[in-house]
């Protein structure tokens, strides 16, 4: 990445948007503390981010390609048990969890070791601990990818019903405009490796897919991502590229 200054405050809902590989799982990783910035820094609550140090207020939805080390979890644990503990630490009503598990569909991997499972399973079991908790600072990297319509359907529900009168904080960061304008307050754009504030985009993605067809829909999705690339173009042309500071929360 070329620089990049960004400063989140408590209850924002920032979406960043851009195409693959343009630094998105870079930025990701270096939130997590998977990775080491070269310059700048990483903070939150004041206090910088470590390498190889997952902050305990992050919630992650995300790439299920990362080691259960990486991500914080007991690899040893069956998934029962990890529901078990969080329902310790996070209580909720019996009937709240069950629906939760119920429909991320655990309920045929809950014997199973954590390190066992396949990536699906895995981003399911992400899903389902960040519901439990509902922690300060919500990060999503591409949260539906791999997962079948019903269940992005339900993650999609909940994630809008908690988050839209919430000082939680949210920052998704995906290609997927509809998710970004579903769920976000506040655009910034990926652009050759640089993070720009873009203009949020003057248009609601669900009205663009109340089409009778799939092709009319396909079209409709044409002209809104043509219109934001209309946005980000001109957002580059008045705005200076960022230096290399992270500042989150």
């Amino acid at each position: 990445m070329d620089g990049l200054n960004l400063t989140i405050h408590e209850g924002q809902k920032i979406g960043i948007w851009g195409p693959n590989g343009c630094g998105k799982s870079t930025l990701t990783k270096l939130i997590l503390g998977l990775f080491s910035p070269q310059k700048g820094s990483i903070s939150l609550f004041g206090q910088k981010i470590r390498w190889r140090h997952h902050h305990p207020s992050i919630g992650y939805i995300g790439d299920p390609g990362y080691s259960t080390e990486q991500m914080g979890l007991p690899h040893d644990w069956t998934v029962r048990e990890m529901l078990e503990v969080i329902q310790q630490l996070y209580p909720s009503s019996k009937a709240d969890r069950e629906k939760l598990i119920e429909n991320l569909g655990l309920t045929t991997f809950l014997h199973r070791r954590v390190d066992q499972l396949s990536k699906g399973q895995r981003k399911r079991l992400m899903a389902t601990l960040t519901f439990l908790r509902k922690p300060q600072i919500l990060l999503l990297d591409e949260p539906l990818d791999g997962l079948d319509q019903v269940t992005s359907s339900f993650i999609m529900n909940l994630l809008t019903q908690f988050y839209q009168n919430s000082t939680n904080t949210l920052l998704l960061i995906s290609h997927d405009l509809g998710e970004i304008d579903t769920l976000t307050d506040d655009v910034w754009a990926f652009n050759e490796q640089k993070l720009i504030n873009s203009p949020s985009p003057q248009f609601k993605l669900s009205t663009c897919i109340q089409g009778r067809d799939n092709q009319e829909v396909e079209l409709k999705m044409g002209i809104v991502k043509n219109r934001f690339s209309e946005l980000l173009k001109d957002s580059l042309q008045s705005k200076e590229s960022v230096n290399l500071t992270i500042n989150a929360l």
